[in-house]
């Protein structure tokens, strides 16, 4: 569990740059083993909302 703490804190630190310099509030992480995704508040870096998706979502969409 602590292995997969440390792998969603460093993705989400990576994403932050990206979300931050857009304006974002949140991060869209996709979750393709439990088919869902996690909507993260980059202020306190917790899952905010989950929704299920059709099949194994994966990739990144950036958009304005």
């Amino acid at each position: 569990m602590q292995g997969l703490r440390s792998l969603f804190l460093g993705a989400a630190a990576g994403l932050l740059a990206v979300a931050g310099a857009a304006g974002a509030e949140t991060i869209d992480v996709s979750n393709e083993k439990s088919n869902d995704v996690s909507v993260i508040d980059i202020e306190d870096l917790e899952v905010i909302e989950s929704f299920t998706a059709v099949q194994a979502p994966w990739g990144v969409v950036v958009g304005p």
